[in-house]
């Protein structure tokens, strides 16, 4: 991204999912990568060559996104909420944040509030990691299917965890990073207070 020519230049054909991009002194950009056959460090040459575009600013302001947008091939469930946790092994908090996503679980299934709960995890992650770890912190929440193509249509954008929250089918908000069960709570009530007012 370039802020002053308010450009941005798109590695389209760097294959799963990049994190935290560097520059290096002779032009390059280091970055952590994970796909399916690789996890560790790339450089990337000539980054510069790539054309540049205008910088859109709809990144800053919420999107109208509909489920079959962001999760086409997840059927949704007939509650008036639904909750996603996008999330990946390279950031710890992920961990955190799918403790807390399991005991909002937890409270939804003793009869607290009309909410479907899920949880997704970004592209090129090794599927044998994910079962470690969802076994190890005893996660029983159902996992959806997500694609980058369709995740750029949310606010998740490389931000990892990130929570979203459909109302009715209609993405109505979302949280970047961690989150307990009293603040997951709370957003839902906020939700619904809101619903109730009309939005």
């Amino acid at each position: 991204v370039d802020l002053e020519a308010r450009t941005v230049r798109t590695l389209s054909d760097l294959e799963g999912s990049s994190f935290y991009p560097s520059w290096t002194r002779d032009g390059r950009i280091f970055a952590r990568n994970e796909r399916a056959d690789f996890r560790g460090f790339v450089l990337v040459d000539n980054v510069l060559s790539l054309p540049p575009m205008p910088l859109s600013g709809l990144g800053y302001r919420k999107p109208v996104v509909e489920w079959s947008e962001a999760f086409p091939h997840s059927p949704l469930q007939s509650t008036v909420f639904t909750l996603v946790l996008v999330w990946a092994p390279w950031n710890l908090h992920a961990f955190e944040a799918l403790q807390a996503l399991q005991d909002f679980a937890d409270r939804v299934s003793a009869g607290w509030h009309d909410v479907t709960v899920f949880h997704a995890v970004e592209s090129g992650i090794m599927e044998e990691e994910v079962a470690r770890i969802l076994t190890q912190k005893g996660i029983a929440v159902t996992r959806i299917h997500s694609e980058p193509d369709y995740l750029l249509n949310t606010m998740v954008h490389s931000q990892n965890p990130t929570f979203l929250l459909f109302a009715n089918g209609m993405l109505v908000d979302w949280m970047h990073g961690n989150r307990t069960l009293s603040q997951l709570s709370a957003w839902v009530d906020g939700a619904e207070v809101a619903r109730d007012m009309g939005w």
